[in-house]
């Protein structure tokens, strides 16, 4: 999940990060409205939450370098892809990854659930489901952010 609601946030998103990280073309832009993974009210399971990608890119060096003096923090080890806006609360939390599982596009990832109590999941990469407003059925991939017409399950076409 992604850190930022609650104390030591920094600490985690510091220690989540990866150790060399890798240039990337990132997903998102300023301004897109996206679904971030953070935890629920009770801090046992996490929700897909409304928000706003408000920097991309972002650099933590001058706090990294406050909470863990004994570490570098230059060049991309102090870069996290993103810095989001959350519509519940309006608290910014960081995302460490840029990864479906962290963050996704809100118009492909209404808010709610991600790992609730009653065991469901909401983490693939890819899913199956049915049309809002109907219409048949549709595969969403999460980490591209494409959409294709699909079979319904159980159907003999379906692949």
């Amino acid at each position: 999940m992604c850190f930022g609601q609650r104390a030591g946030a920094l600490r985690f998103t510091l220690f989540c990060m990866p150790p060399k990280p890798r240039a990337a073309k990132r997903r998102f832009a300023v301004g897109d409205r996206v679904a971030c993974a953070v935890e629920d009210e009770s801090d046992d399971f996490t929700v897909w939450a409304a928000g706003t990608v408000v920097a991309v890119d972002y650099s933590v060096a001058a706090d990294a370098e406050a909470l863990v003096p004994q570490r570098e923090w230059t060049g991309a080890a102090a870069v996290v892809p993103y810095r989001i806006e959350l519509d519940i609360s309006r608290v910014a939390v960081l995302v460490h990854k840029d990864e479906h599982w962290l963050v996704r596009d809100l118009a492909l990832q209404a808010a709610g659930p991600r790992q609730a109590a009653d065991g469901s999941r909401c983490l693939a990469r890819l899913e199956k489901r049915q049309r809002v407003g109907g219409g048949g059925w549709e595969v969403v991939d999460h980490a591209t952010r494409h959409v294709r017409a699909c079979e319904p399950p159980g159907s003999d076409d379906e692949e």
